[in-house]
């Protein structure tokens, strides 16, 4: 994920094609803990260890999915006025120092920071699965 964190990386990919390359990284990072995990479960006997490992499972892709289920309606809201070729995002004035605003941009969060006096922004990447 690092090696492609870059501005190059995302104005030659474009931000669907970079965006979808890191959720390839939660694909890998999920290989490598069922890895470790069936190797764990291969030595230890005790069925509390495939209880939690469930439990742990159910709650991580639940909390992703309503997530990505908020987050996903609130995108397809400010989408409606996305046509032009700039969009209004806020005044300046309106973020405060060392903070930042978020808003949607052709279906992509955008945050939006301030931190001693500057502007900057960036694409977020929030959840796993795009809810549809």
């Amino acid at each position: 994920m690092a090696a492609t964190s870059h501005d190059f990386w995302l104005a030659n990919l474009t931000a669907p094609v970079w965006k979808t390359l890191h959720m390839f990284v939660y694909v890998a990072y999920a290989a490598v803990i069922v890895h470790v995990v069936f190797g764990v479960l291969q030595s230890e006997l005790n069925p509390i260890y495939v209880v939690f490992l469930f439990l742990g499972l159910f709650a991580v892709l639940s909390l992703h999915l309503i997530a990505g289920l908020k987050e996903s309606g609130l995108d397809k809201e400010s989408a409606k006025t996305e046509n032009e070729q700039f969009i209004f995002a806020c005044n300046v004035e309106d973020i405060p120092e060392n903070r930042a605003r978020i808003i949607s941009c052709t279906g992509e969060r955008v945050a939006i920071f301030k931190y001693e006096g500057k502007i900057s922004a960036i694409f977020i990447l929030l959840f796993l699965f795009t809810v549809g």
